[in-house]
């Protein structure tokens, strides 16, 4: 559910700044991204986001804090050097005055974000690295279709990687539309097809995932009526794709529990039903022209039409379906 990035790709992101700091390992070259911040008593750390040990920051020119501490160099150096790069270029090298007491040095710096992009800061002593690469990244807090395409790239990894469908990489297309509104559903945001600061900043705190109700049913679809949601869950319970849906109206509720697929019909049918799976009854989940983002069915999960054929697909006869509130 979290696809990594190319090198390429992550460095092209025109991105605006909402900072997800990540921890990466030392070692020769160029370090490689972890997931989250050095544990406590790793060497090199990043601090003071969001005024505290946290991971995210939104501001235009965020400053984040360097602290490092390791055993004082035996030549009796007092001088770290603190380099900082930006989408794989070295754009700063500063020395750093260390405090070494009873044989512990440490140091302290502010690193200011002049510019969006992919960060890692090292610090180096007699041209040794020590302890960790810190890595992180500005990532966008407005997208729109007028953006530039590596910004538009940037916003649909975000999507991908909370298992939004997006569409054709690069372009600020109808489907990427449909996942911005799916995710925007899920965290209840308003619910249109917008990437801003309030979706960006909830992204940036790692938020946005489905939560899978019945993780012990296997390879299943799950259908959250309140964020009108349809899921499709692999084996484990690992959310593999999620889409907006519009459920029954009030008039004509869709029923709630634990079902299964027992037909299925490709095509169209004379109600303009299209690629459905019946769960019970006259209810399925289909592909329709309209789907609104409130519930408006006859009581059947519609889908969006280009997306119905990947939904008939993946569902199988006897693939339980979960419906609930």
């Amino acid at each position: 559910m979290t696809p990594s990035l190319s090198p390429t790709a992550r460095q092209r992101w025109a991105l605006f700044p909402v900072l997800v700091a990540t921890a990466a390992a030392a070692g020769p070259g160029v370090a490689q991204a972890a997931p989250h911040n050095p544990a406590p008593g790793s060497p090199v750390r990043i601090e003071r986001i969001n005024g505290a040990a946290g991971l995210t920051v939104a501001a235009p020119h965020a400053t984040v804090g360097l602290r490092a501490e390791f055993p004082a160099p035996t030549d009796g150096t007092a001088v770290a050097e603190v380099r900082v790069a930006r989408n794989g270029k070295v754009t700063h090298k500063t020395k750093v005055k260390l405090t070494i007491t009873n044989g512990e040095a440490t140091l302290s710096k502010p690193i200011k974000t002049e510019q969006s992009g992919v960060y890692r800061v090292g610090v180096r002593v007699n041209g040794a690295l020590v302890g960790d690469v810190v890595e992180f990244d500005a990532i966008p807090r407005r997208v729109t279709s007028g953006s530039g395409k590596a910004s538009i790239e940037m916003m649909q990894s975000l999507l991908s990687q909370h298992a939004y469908v997006i569409g054709e990489t690069g372009h600020f297309d109808a489907r990427t539309g449909r996942a911005l509104v799916a995710i925007r559903k899920r965290l209840g945001l308003s619910r249109t097809a917008t990437f801003d600061n309030a979706l960006a900043t909830r992204l940036a705190k790692g938020q946005g995932d489905f939560t899978v109700k019945f993780p012990g049913h296997g390879r299943h679809v799950e259908a959250n009526l309140s964020q009108q949601l349809l899921a499709l869950i692999g084996a484990g319970g690992k959310v593999e794709r999620v889409y907006t849906t519009s459920s029954g109206k009030p008039s004509t509720p869709t029923v709630l529990g634990s079902y299964s697929v027992y037909r299925k019909d490709l095509g169209t049918n004379a109600k303009g039903m299209v690629d459905s799976s019946y769960f019970i009854r006259g209810y399925a989940i289909h592909g329709y022209a309209e789907v609104p983002t409130y519930n408006a069915s006859h009581g059947c999960l519609r889908v969006p039409v280009p997306d119905a054929l990947s939904i008939f697909r993946w569902v199988q006869y006897g693939t339980k379906v979960d419906v609930y509130r």
